[in-house]
């Protein structure tokens, strides 16, 4: 398959239909945390965090989430955690992501994470946690 241009960003890529037509780096971009910009030229530095998120243990996180067995960490960031977890009514496993609470209380946050959570239910793998 030929590259082509994203007429957003302006690079070129291979369209995948995993991705339905969207531009892999503006992908990226929409959904990183702090990246107001829908384009992946922003310099990263701008938003970055200034400290580093410290995600909360099992145990201070699991009586806010009686529904869920957290069966512990899968991995973390600077700006947000994602625990393992089962649904227990559901008898299924799932992911619980958690934002700091500077990132949800700040302007913006909620929004970026909405837009993030928008964009991961629009990708389909077998890699990737359905939304």
């Amino acid at each position: 398959m030929d590259a082509i241009v994203c007429d957003q960003c302006g690079q070129s890529y291979v369209p995948s239909k995993r991705l339905r037509g969207l531009c892999p780096l503006c992908l990226l971009a929409g959904s990183l945390p702090g990246n107001d910009v829908e384009s992946p030229s922003t310099p990263a530095s701008k938003s970055a965090p200034t400290a580093c998120f410290v995600p909360p243990a099992v145990r201070d996180i699991a009586a806010h989430f009686p529904q869920l067995e957290i069966e512990g960490l899968a991995g973390h960031c600077g700006m947000s955690c994602v625990y393992q977890v089962r649904q227990t009514l559901l008898n299924r496993s799932a992911a619980l992501k958690l934002l700091p609470r500077e990132v949800a209380e700040s302007v913006g946050g909620v929004e970026r994470f909405q837009r993030e959570a928008k964009t991961l239910a629009q990708l389909q793998h077998p890699q990737i946690v359905e939304v």
